[in-house]
């Protein structure tokens, strides 16, 4: 947990039993930085760990985002799937899209080949104070924003890069990691589930929630 650099360390199990020779086996480990993310080939499983809906500035945005709803005439309850109505869950969705083009994110490149090895993950305050983002972190600041509105999120990746998705209804892949893309797409087509290319966050002037959904 205090870790700000990977190290490398050693496991060393000891057995000891009476009259016999004590067993003595030791076991080079990785040990990774607090914020470092193994990578899809390693850890990806756990990368549901590094999504944080409870930091603060998460609330900050989904309080940004209930003001533009409010502006446009709607509720601004982030209440989730309880309308029962897709088109609410667009709107709560556009508009968290909308208070995260607000905060002038400035694109950061990735280490390469990250989806193999993993890379060091910005939290959402940290993305706050620094304004930088790759297309890992801003995923991962908008599934947090998402959950924290009450809506069900998946991080997709491609070979090199990585975007979100949300349900508009209340569903899942009923597993934890969907590896089948058929599944992903059927999803899709079937418009329960869309796609948002997140690192459309950085781009100036802001770009629109319909236009980062096609290009998801």
């Amino acid at each position: 947990g205090g870790l700000d650099e990977a190290e490398i360390g050693q496991l060393e199990f000891r057995l000891v039993a009476r009259d016999a020779e004590d067993v003595t086996l030791s076991h080079r480990i990785e040990m990774l930085a607090r914020d470092e993310w193994g990578g899809l080939a390693e850890m990806d499983n756990i990368l549901a760990a590094f999504v944080s809906p409870n930091q603060p500035f998460v609330a900050r945005l989904l309080k940004d985002a209930a003001r533009l709803l409010e502006a446009a005439g709607h509720s601004g309850s982030m209440d989730g799937y309880q309308s029962g109505d897709p088109q609410r869950v667009w709107m709560l969705a556009g508009a968290i899209w909308s208070a995260a083009t607000g905060l002038g994110l400035t694109y950061a490149m990735p280490p390469a080949s990250f989806e193999r090895v993993g890379q060091k993950i910005r939290d959402p305050e940290r993305i706050a104070a620094e304004g930088l983002a790759t297309c890992l972190d801003s995923t991962l600041l908008l599934a947090a924003a998402f959950e924290a509105a009450g809506l069900n999120t998946a991080v997709l990746f491609s070979h090199g890069h990585a975007w979100v998705g949300v349900w508009l209804v209340r569903k899942d892949f009923g597993r934890l990691v969907e590896p089948d893309v058929v599944t992903v797409r059927k999803a899709v087509v079937a418009r329960e589930f869309v796609t948002l290319e997140t690192t459309f966050l950085t781009k100036r002037p802001a770009i629109g929630f319909e236009q980062a959904v096609q290009a998801g």
